[in-house]
């Protein structure tokens, strides 16, 4: 059976973080090599992008170095922040605060790396998304949205998922990734995710 290539690849690494306090980790820790390593149906992450993919990776300050190295060893050039998503608390509309290494952090950002020559088909999509914390390390749902609105109903997989997606491929270890199926962006998400113009 011939391996599907895909034009778009969303992932969210479980970034290991060497930390100093007791906290711990809700899943399982990767190395960047392991990620870099990272396998789909037995191929690496450059073996399943097509001749012409972009990539939205997730990545933390902390691990922006590695994020990068990430990128090429995946076989994409790094080419700027995609999405830069400012949080806000659950349950009320002030700003969440993590506590950081040095300042208290908000933002979360996902970077987007090119192979080959994917072409941006919209110029109007914003990078930031301001929208509550919910679970840990859960991304908002409307990025999903942007990106395709950004490239295009293209082939698509998202790596390290949490949720089965309709018109995504998806790969990921949490439990109920077979249970809950989610519509990407629907007439309910606008009301509860602020997109910024």
């Amino acid at each position: 059976m011939k391996q599907k290539k895909y034009q778009i690849i969303y992932a969210d690494p479980a970034w290991a973080y060497l930390r100093k306090d007791t906290r711990g980790s809700p899943y399982p820790e990767m190395s960047t090599e392991q990620i870099i390593n990272f396998k789909v149906n037995g191929k690496l992450v450059k073996e399943i992008s097509d001749k012409n993919c972009i990539l939205f990776l997730w990545a933390t300050f902390p691990r922006l170095t590695e994020a990068l190295k990430v990128i090429e060893g995946w076989g994409f050039e790094y080419r700027t922040l995609g999405f830069n998503w400012i949080k806000q608390n659950k349950n009320t509309p002030s700003w969440f605060w993590g506590m950081g290494n040095w300042t208290r952090s908000n933002p979360e950002i996902c970077l987007i790396g090119t192979k080959g020559k994917p072409k941006r088909l919209r110029a109007d999509i914003h990078s930031v998304i301001v929208s509550s914390y919910r679970e840990h390390s859960k991304k908002p749902d409307v990025i999903r949205d942007r990106i395709i609105q950004l490239v295009g109903d293209l082939p698509r997989i998202e790596l390290f998922s949490r949720t089965k997606v309709h018109g995504w491929d998806v790969i990921g270890n949490d439990e109920k990734l077979e249970n809950i199926p989610l519509e990407a962006f629907s007439h309910q998400l606008i009301n509860k995710e602020l997109l910024l113009d």
